[in-house]
C-alpha cells in the first residue's frame, strides 16, 4: 500500500499550501482553490486525479504574475512529493 499514489493527498497539500504563500508572502492578494473534483470520486477508491480550481487576485499585473509563478511552482513540488504528475490548464484571466 506504500506505493500508491493518492491524488487527494498531493491536493491538500497544495490547498494548504496556497494558503499559506497568500497570507505569509503575498498579503495584498487573495488566492483559494474554490472547486476540487476526485476521480473516480468513491468513497472506498484512492482517487487517481484530482481537478482543482485555483483563483487568484493581486492589486497589479506583475505581482499577479509573480503569485502565479509561485503557485505553480508548488503545486509541481507537491505533485512531485506524492508521485503524481500535474496538468495545468488555464480557465480564464483578466488583469486586476
Amino acid at each position: 500500500m506504500a506505493d500508491r499514489r493518492d491524488a487527494a493527498q498531493g491536493a491538500s497539500a497544495f490547498t494548504l499550501a496556497v494558503r499559506e504563500i497568500a497570507t505569509k508572502d503575498f498579503v495584498e492578494c487573495v488566492a483559494n482553490v474554490g472547486d476540487a473534483r476526485f476521480v473516480p470520486g468513491a468513497l472506498n477508491i484512492v482517487p487517481a486525479q484530482v481537478a482543482l480550481v485555483l483563483e487568484m487576485r493581486a492589486p497589479d499585473e506583475a505581482t499577479l504574475e509573480e503569485l502565479e509563478r509561485r503557485l505553480l511552482a508548488r503545486a509541481q513540488v507537491e505533485a512531485e512529493q506524492f508521485g503524481l504528475a500535474l496538468e495545468v490548464e488555464r480557465l480564464g484571466g483578466h488583469g486586476p
